[in-house]
This record gives structure tokens, sequence and C-alpha cells, in this order.
């Protein structure tokens, strides 16, 4: 297709002839699959930024539920962090989900024990050496102390003291990550309650008295008897605490022991076993 040259005054333009390619069947198909191509890689990334994103806020989550527990252990226990089952778990879920680079900048934390604990980790998840000692160095005059309690033994730990001492004893060779899924997993599986209420082994005293009957957490056993003993004092009872039980409970001064003793409890194959005993302290 053309158009014929025109004259404006007096002036005669040339002819100009415009010429369009119609594109073929197979470009068109092509050019749509190009656009849906770059589609999918615009949503792939979205999608990838939201994992991370997401992945980022669970990391997060874990480490400020792990060190809410330890500020509990702290509080409850004298300054002295024993790493209690609910500390334990939640360190366990921290140490699976993270990595190692989401890891470095908690052992920055303001308390000693998070610092200490959080560089125990990268070690036992093999992190680099190189980063270690950087880490290492950056805690050289690190003396904020904390304590650390394993069974009955205490022991006071500068947080250099305890880094260097896991950084000496790191093996040549990395070994194995510890299970952390089976930790959890065990964890869960012993753990056991028949009072409602408790969390690191206390209990609100109010809460305590509430408590009309033991029912074991998990459901398998129906609790037939037991015996709480209080200041040494022990008392029979069914499954029950009665007036008796509710008014020497109702006498605790905060931080005195109630143990649970000789459970007896019937199994869904209605056969008596003995649970494992347990103690509470109130609040």
């Amino acid at each position: 297709m053309g158009w014929q040259g025109k004259s404006y005054n007096g002036v005669h333009s040339m002819p100009i002839t415009l010429a369009f390619r119609v594109p073929s069947k197979f470009q068109l198909r092509l050019c749509m699959r190009k656009k849906m191509l770059y589609g999918y890689l615009l949503l792939l990334q979205v999608l990838l930024a939201q994992y991370c994103h997401a992945q980022q806020y669970r990391t997060d989550s874990l480490f400020h539920a792990f060190k809410k527990d330890v500020q509990i252990e702290l509080e409850q226990r004298r300054g002295t962090v024993g790493s209690d089952d609910e500390t334990r778990e939640t360190y366990y879920l921290l140490m699976l989900t993270a990595s190692v680079e989401d890891l470095v900048k908690y052992t920055d934390d303001s308390m000693p024990a998070i610092r200490a604990k959080i560089f125990e980790g990268l070690v036992l998840k093999n992190a680099d050496k190189k980063m270690l000692e950087e880490i290492l160095n950056k805690h050289s005059n690190d003396t904020a102390k904390f304590l650390s309690k394993g069974g009955c033994v205490e022991i006071e730990w500068s947080v250099k003291e305890f880094m260097q001492m896991l950084f000496t004893y790191q093996p040549d060779t990395p070994s194995a990550q510890p299970d952390w899924k089976s930790r959890i997993e065990k964890i869960r599986r012993e753990r056991y309650s028949l009072i409602a209420g408790s969390h690191h082994g206390f209990i609100d005293k109010d809460s305590l008295l509430k408590t009309d009957s033991l029912i074991e957490s998990k459901g398998q056993f129906r609790i037939v008897s037991c015996v709480l003993t209080i200041r040494r004092k022990p008392q029979q009872l069914t499954n029950r605490f009665n007036a008796r039980a509710k008014r020497r409970i109702s006498r605790l001064n905060p931080g005195e022991p109630i143990f649970i003793e000789n459970v007896k409890a019937e199994g869904p194959d209605k056969i008596i076993r003995t649970l494992p005993s347990f103690f509470l302290k109130v609040k």
C-alpha cells in the first residue's frame, strides 16, 4: 500500500511507501508464550518473596518464644537456666527451623544466656569455623554472667568463657547434627500433666485451688488414686482434691512445692499402672 506525493506551496513531495509485515501464526504463538513465561516468572518471584518473609517471621516468632521461656526460667529459678521441657522444646524448634545465617544475629541479644545458647546452637549446626571465630572475637570482652544448671550441678559462666569452651572442643571434622525433630517428639511423647494451668513447673495458687480432679493430659489414662505431699506430709487421695487438700494448698507460700506421687491410673486395657510422679511450685 502506498500514498502519492502531493504539492504544498508549489513544492512537490516525494511519494512515501509504508510497508507492514504481518506476523505469522508461529510468531504470535511465540510472543504469547513469552508473555506467559514472564508472567510465571513474576508470580514465582512474588511467591518466593512471600515465602522468605513468612520463614523469617516464623524464625523470629520461635526466637521470641524461646527467649520468653528463658526469661521465665530466670525469674522463677532465681537467675538459673535449667532448660526444662518447655524451654528445650522451643529451643529445638528454633534450631530445626532457623538457618545458620538466621541465628547469627541472635548472638547479639541483650540476655547473656541467650547469646550463649544461640552460639551453642551454631556449633551444633556445624556453622563455618571462620564464622564462629568472628563471633567469638566479637565477644572477647563479654564478661556478662549467667547460671546454667544440668541435673544437680549449677555452673556460673561468662558468655566469652562459654563460647570459648564450645569453640575449643568443636570437632575438627563436622559431626552429624542432632536430630532436632526426634528430640521434639520425645519431649512431647513423654510429657504429661495432671493439673491444667501449670507452666514451667509453676502454677498460680488460685488455679490450683480451682482444680477439682486430676485428669491425665493426653486422655490415655483415668486417674484412680494418688498421694499428695505438702510440707513432707503425705495425704492419700482418689482422683479429686477434697476439702482438706484444698485447705492445705491455701496455706502454701509462693515458691513452696506440692508433690503428686504414687499415681495409679487405668489404661484403655483396664490395667492399673503407676504413672511418673511430678511436682509443682506455687506462685
